[in-house]
């Protein structure tokens, strides 16, 4: 096989394996882990069954790297929040506005790490990936509200504690927006930057 051959091959896959997690994410999200069906993720990927067994061996599998790749994605917007410019208010507006972005455009990434979290079937070590990578973006936060509290921006208060509940806040309003049908009108980044200001 030609290495463009293969090259081309490897982007197919790589379309493939996206396109049934990005389905994925919407059937664990509505339905639950349990009450998925590998058959269920196909159908709504457009894909044969066999393809997805394929491509991930197990509905558990297809679980793990969805799950995988929503927590990565948690904790790189807190690190760049904290390696860019700008003062730490600014660099918190804008994070309290892509996250308010991810909860009306992608409310099931929050969703399916919440139900993942407290589903007694979800494998140990994806429960424990979940936490690592969730304290680890709340103490990114913390830093940068750690940083607003020193330059006078920020209220006081423990950081670690104002972090968490900032993200049980996006949480909430996650919960609020696709399942019920909500319009995302109710999340207003001035009344959550304002719970933090001095």
């Amino acid at each position: 096989m030609s290495p463009r051959r293969a090259e081309t091959n490897e982007k197919i896959r790589d379309q493939q394996c996206v396109k049934i997690l990005d389905a994925a994410e919407h059937v664990f999200a509505r339905r639950g882990f349990s009450a998925t069906k590998i058959s269920d993720i196909a159908a709504q990927a457009g894909v044969s069954h066999g393809l997805v067994h394929h491509y991930f061996g197990s509905k558990v599998g297809i679980y793990e790297k969805l799950v995988e790749r929503t927590m990565a994605t948690a904790t790189a917007l807190p690190q760049a929040m904290l390696d860019q410019p700008g003062s730490p208010l600014a660099r918190l507006s804008l994070f309290v506005n892509t996250m308010l972005f991810g909860v009306r455009e992608s409310p099931q990434s929050f969703f399916l790490v919440i139900e993942a979290a407290a589903n007694e079937t979800t494998p140990a070590g994806l429960k424990q990936l979940i936490a690592e990578r969730g304290n680890q973006s709340i103490a990114l936060i913390a830093q940068l509200i750690a940083q607003g509290q020193a330059a006078g921006e920020l209220r006081s208060g423990d950081p670690i504690k104002l972090s968490a509940h900032l993200f049980a806040l996006f949480q909430g309003l996650a919960l609020q927006q696709a399942p019920a049908g909500h319009e995302a009108g109710v999340a207003d980044a001035e009344i959550i930057i304002g719970l933090l200001r001095r």
